[in-house]
């Protein structure tokens, strides 16, 4: 080792260690362009709003309430329909015929509206039918005959 060398390393270690660490000047500059970016991110969005409220005339920070859609009805077919109450497609094809169970014909093909067959499994009875006890306990006699 050189002298001059000998004389910077003896320099170096009389004087005190710096205060900064590596660690901490990595993560800062990160967190500090996160801190801006949210910030900038912030602004525009306010001022992007201010414009529209002012261009379309209403207020856009309150939420508007969603539009209803109205959904198109669900069809299945016999066997579909037998999978879901756990009986065979001949059986829901003689609830519908017996007018258990409402079904749509096209010809040979047979569609069970899945609300319908919802109500069918709740109640038994086709939608849109209320029954009586008196109306049960008909259906009932008339099943044991």
């Amino acid at each position: 080792m050189t002298a001059a060398a000998r004389g910077a390393t003896g320099a170096q270690a009389s004087r005190p260690a710096a205060p900064t660490s590596v660690g901490l000047l990595s993560v800062l500059p990160e967190a500090l362009e996160a801190a801006l970016r949210r910030l900038v991110r912030d602004s525009v969005r306010e001022v992007v709003r201010e414009e529209l409220s002012a261009v379309l005339g209403h207020d856009l920070s309150t939420p508007r309430p969603e539009p209803q859609v109205e959904r198109a009805p669900q069809f299945m077919d016999a066997k579909a329909a037998g999978e879901v109450l756990g009986v065979t497609d001949k059986t829901i094809r003689e609830w519908v015929r017996a007018g258990r169970l409402p079904g749509h014909w096209a010809g040979r093909l047979l569609r069970i509206e899945r609300s319908e067959l919802d109500q069918f499994m709740k109640t038994g009875l086709p939608s849109g039918q209320t029954a009586s006890i008196e109306k049960l306990a008909d259906a009932a006699l008339r099943r044991r005959r």
